[in-house]
């Protein structure tokens, strides 16, 4: 039970990072403390291919089999559409995804084409996920790289990690 609530916890951080770069256009209020790129660095507006990759997984109780199974080694790709309103935003609406659920960044820099952050999210009860963001953007596209953890609190058997990387490019119009 605990352990599906752990994986559940990090595929909903996992998730939430992935909508990132979905380009969906929606925004949200950025936290005060981010500090996020202008219009120089704002993506171009267009239709977007996001592909998420588990890389490495450790979870209590799964072996490397199991693990692979389960999150394959192709990824999930999917396609979206960046507005022209959304796009001017840049960064910003990356940062602001935490303000959508049970989350909040401790720290999110976006600057000169790379980005950086912490994200902790409370996801289910008792449990916490911890993710560290790191890449690079440009107006055509980005390359994230993920490590989740979660546990729950005062079971450390319940403690599981997950490495992914989300690559999102722009394939064109609209």
């Amino acid at each position: 039970m605990r352990r599906r609530a752990v994986l559940s916890a990090s595929l909903a951080a996992l998730a939430l990072l992935a909508g990132c770069g979905s380009g969906d256009g929606e925004q949200a209020a950025p936290d005060r403390q981010a500090q996020a790129t202008g219009p120089s660095d704002a993506p171009l507006p267009g239709r977007y291919r996001t592909t998420v990759r588990v890389t490495g997984v450790a979870i209590p109780g799964m072996d490397a089999k199991q693990a692979a199974a389960m999150f394959g080694p192709q990824g999930h790709a999917s396609e979206s559409c960046l507005a022209a309103d959304g796009a001017a935003n840049g960064m910003r609406r990356f940062a602001a995804q935490a303000e959508r659920g049970q989350c909040r960044y401790e720290k999110f820099t976006a600057s000169a084409g790379k980005v950086e952050g912490v994200m902790v999210c409370a996801v289910a009860q008792g449990v916490i996920a911890r993710s560290q963001v790191s890449g690079t953007y440009s107006p055509s596209g980005s390359l994230l790289k993920i490590t989740a953890e979660a546990g729950a609190s005062g079971q450390p058997d319940s403690a599981m990690r997950m490495d992914s990387e989300i690559a999102s490019e722009r394939i064109g119009d609209c």
